[in-house]
């Protein structure tokens, strides 16, 4: 059970205090705060402490990522980068696989790319859209087409 000092130590740890640091705060000894670091019950505090502390800030990493990719003037690969770790974080892109359907008016399918394939895609829109000095929207068109083409190759590959 930890305890309402124990509870203090987590904080103060969490906090990147030193072990000397807080045995001052918690008016005990080094030695009986490197023993309660051992125990699970007080990692496991820590652990729940901590994953609070990250929570918390999640709103505004979030906010930081949609600012960069609504930032006209930021580089169209960081403006990417920004788009594509908030559907990695909304669970849209990192799958073990991923459902693409294909509509046009001569034909409709659906097929699954691997995570591999999806990041190989990934890096070779990146080297597309690095090496040129183009604006970000037309980063975001090469992106686009890039994909189109890859989705469309990858369909008459399983119509043929």
């Amino acid at each position: 059970m930890i305890t309402t000092l124990m509870k203090q130590a987590v904080i103060a740890l969490n906090e990147g205090k030193r072990v000397g640091e807080v045995a001052d705060i918690c008016k005990t000894s080094t030695a009986q705060i490197k023993k309660w670091t051992e125990m699970p019950e007080f990692k496991k505090e820590r652990y729940l402490d901590m994953t609070e502390r990250f929570g918390s800030l999640a709103g505004e990493a979030l906010e930081t990522l949609r600012q960069v990719m609504n930032d006209k003037d930021a580089r169209g690969a960081d403006r990417i980068k920004a788009s594509t770790e908030i559907l990695n974080r909304a669970g849209f892109i990192v799958q073990q696989s991923v459902n693409f359907t294909i509509t046009d008016t001569e034909r409709s399918g659906e097929f699954k790319m691997s995570l591999e394939e999806i990041q190989s895609m990934r890096e070779d829109i990146k080297r597309l859209t690095e090496s040129r000095d183009i604006t970000p929207e037309e980063q975001f068109q090469i992106a686009e087409d890039f994909t189109r083409e890859k989705l469309e190759e990858e369909a008459e590959c399983m119509d043929g």
